[in-house]
C-alpha cells in the first residue's frame, strides 16, 4: 500500500499538532509514516521518550498528539531542562551511557531516537532501551539514518529474528506453531527474537515493532489491550 503523504491529509490530528509548533520532522517527511503507526494506538499510549530535545518543538508536538501519554526528553545539554512543561519532563544524559538510559523510566509505548545519529550511538541505544525501558508492545523509531550503512546493516538483521525457525523442526508445523520452546542463542539474540515483531525500513528512517514472537504474529494472536478487553485475530 502506497503512503498517503500527509501533505495531501492536512486534516489529519498530527499534521494540524505539526503546525502548532513546526519541529523538522515533516521537512524529512516522517509524518506520514508515523501517521500509519501511530494513529490506531493514539488515546493508549501512555509514556513517550524522544531522544534529542533542542528546542522541544518536537515534543510539544506529541504531547498535543498524544492526549492521554508524559512525554519525556532525553539530551546532553542542562539547558533542555527548560522545556518542561504540562505532561513533558526531560532527563539530561548521554545516550551512549548505559547508566544514564538506566535512570529512564522502564515502561514506554514509543521511543524515537532522534538524537547525536552517530552509527553506534543509534544500535546501542536501541540494543539497551529496546529491551529495558519498552513495555512488552510498543514502536521504536530510528531517525535519520541518512548516510549510515552501519546502522541499516545491523537493523537488516532483525529481519533473521522475526523469521526464526527452529532447527529440525518441520515447515509443515507453520500453522500450529505458535510459541518458541528453547532457544539456542545468546541472552541479547534470545530477547531480540522473542520480542521483534516486525522492522520496516523507508527513507532515511527505521521502525520497530515489539510484542510477542511469534505468539503477535500467528492465528492465536490475542491483543490484551489497556481496558482488559480481548481481541482475536482476523483469520481468512
Amino acid at each position: 500500500m502506497a503512503i498517503d503523504y500527509i501533505t495531501d491529509r492536512r486534516q489529519e490530528a498530527l499534521y494540524q499538532c505539526f503546525l502548532r509548533y513546526r519541529p523538522t520532522k515533516q521537512g524529512h517527511n516522517y509524518l506520514p509514516i508515523y501517521d500509519r503507526y501511530f494513529s490506531p494506538i493514539r488515546q493508549d499510549v501512555r509514556k513517550v521518550l524522544e531522544i534529542g530535545v533542542q528546542s522541544g518543538k518536537s515534543l510539544r508536538m506529541w504531547r498535543d498528539y498524544f492526549p492521554n501519554a508524559e512525554i519525556y526528553g532525553l539530551d546532553l545539554d542542562p539547558a533542555c531542562k527548560a522545556v518542561e512543561e504540562d505532561r513533558i519532563r526531560i532527563a539530561i544524559g548521554d545516550q551512549s551511557n548505559p547508566s544514564d538510559l538506566a535512570k529512564l523510566p522502564t515502561d514506554f509505548d514509543i521511543i524515537i531516537d532522534d538524537g547525536s545519529h552517530i552509527p553506534a550511538h543509534q544500535i546501542n541505544t536501541f540494543r539497551y532501551l529496546f529491551r529495558h525501558n519498552m513495555n512488552e508492545r510498543g514502536v521504536y523509531a530510528v531517525e535519520d539514518c541518512v548516510s549510515r550503512p552501519t546502522t541499516i546493516k545491523w537493523f537488516k538483521k532483525l529481519a533473521d529474528h522475526v523469521n526464526y525457525w527452529p532447527r529440525g523442526l518441520s515447515t509443515r508445523e507453520w500453522p500450529k506453531f505458535n510459541s518458541f520452546d528453547r532457544i539456542w542463542a545468546t541472552a541479547e539474540r534470545e530477547h531480540l527474537i522473542r520480542n521483534v515483531l516486525g522492522v520496516s525500513f523507508y527513507r532515511f528512517l527505521v521502525m520497530i515493532d515489539k510484542g510477542r514472537n511469534p505468539e503477535d504474529g500467528t492465528a492465536a494472536h490475542r491483543l490484551h489491550g489497556r481496558s482488559g478487553q480481548t481481541t482475536k485475530a482476523a483469520s481468512s
